[in-house]
């Protein structure tokens, strides 16, 4: 299957959806669509590359690559296209993200769930990152957790079954000031570091099935610690089995928490 070259003079085309083109292998040398906003190669599975001419689509907002599993490098191009704001590159073949990613300025979303390739290391410099998704087991999560120092801006940082261990969760995790939902199920840390509590706008902290999890710390299980904003957190905990021993917990949950 081929896209036919016509498709790169369409100028106001503003939404190109070939998700689950299975057959197609490459896109048209010139698609530089100035007007394009979106443009979805989800699932296209023998889809091999970007052509360098992406960094023409001055408008793009939206790229979509999830799925496109014989894609290893993003063209240096891309980096020409200061608007955009979502980047889905789970499940390519990507091992390591281009430098040029961390100078997207108005990036918003960045999802990286179940990356083919090697390590993966995230970068500090994404000012206006509001999502981080990296969801999948990685022996490579805890390099990326460490570089999220920078990201004043996040609002919401997913890292579900990523075989986080006691001590991956870095204690100036703190820094995300913005930070209004973190989802840390299916890990396998006992305990959360206490920077964990001083997060003033969230909203949402999900734990669910992190087996080994057995204890807060004691800055939020503390009355005279607690912070304000604990009263408003929504909490999910299903099959947390070995929190059931811990008195604090419970009464921090019967008191301060909306349990899910």
């Amino acid at each position: 299957m081929f896209i036919h070259p016509s498709i790169g003079v369409l100028s106001r085309l503003k939404c190109l959806n070939l998700r689950s083109c299975k057959s197609l292998r490459n896109l048209p040398t010139n698609i530089g669509i100035e007007s394009l906003e979106t443009l979805i190669l989800k699932d296209c599975r023998n889809l091999i590359s970007l052509p360098s001419s992406i960094g023409g689509c001055k408008c793009l907002k939206t790229l979509d690559l999830s799925g496109c599993y014989k894609v290893e490098n993003l063209p240096e191009n891309l980096q020409q296209v200061e608007l955009l704001e979502e980047l889905d590159l789970s499940e390519t073949g990507i091992g390591k993200l281009p430098s040029f990613i961390f100078q997207l300025k108005n990036l918003i979303v960045l999802s990286l769930n179940r990356l083919k390739g090697p390590s993966c290391k995230l970068g500090p410099n994404l000012p206006s990152l509001f999502r981080v998704f990296q969801s999948g087991r990685m022996e490579s999560v805890p390099l990326m957790l460490h570089s999220l120092s920078g990201l004043s801006s996040l609002r919401e940082l997913k890292l579900r079954n990523c075989n986080l261990g006691e001590g991956d969760i870095p204690s100036d995790i703190s820094c995300l000031s913005s930070l209004e939902k973190l989802e840390l199920g299916g890990n396998n840390f006992i305990s959360i570091p206490v920077s964990t509590t001083r997060f003033s706008r969230l909203q949402y902290l999900g734990l669910s099935n992190c087996r080994e999890f057995k204890s807060f710390p004691e800055d939020l299980t503390n009355p005279s610690k607690v912070c304000n904003a604990v009263d408003w957190v929504r909490f999910s905990a299903l099959h947390c089995y070995r929190l059931v021993g811990d008195i604090n917990t419970l009464s921090l949950l019967r008191n301060h928490l909306k349990v899910d």
